[in-house]
């Protein structure tokens, strides 16, 4: 089985904005990142290393998790979640 990633890395960006960061992950067949933000169903897809939530209420708190899948349609588990405000 795949390891689960480590948790991606927050950064308030502004009162409403909130980005995500990790590392790119080497030595693999990567297809993509799955980010979940909020426990949404539907987790963002993305080829990048980050990702950007906005229009987020000032001083709310948010969760995210990643998740990548290879190319060979395997997928991580979800990472412990990151929480920011």
């Amino acid at each position: 089985p795949l390891a689960a990633p480590s948790a991606p890395y927050l950064l308030a960006v502004s009162a409403s904005r909130l980005t995500a960061s990790w590392p790119h992950l080497e030595g693999l067949a990567l297809e993509r990142y799955e980010v979940q933000f909020d426990n949404v169903a539907l987790p963002l897809r993305t080829a990048e290393n980050f990702a950007t939530f906005s229009q987020l209420a000032p001083s709310s708190i948010h969760e995210v998790r990643l998740a990548y899948v290879l190319k060979d349609g395997r997928k991580s588990p979800f990472s412990a979640p990151a929480t920011a405000t």
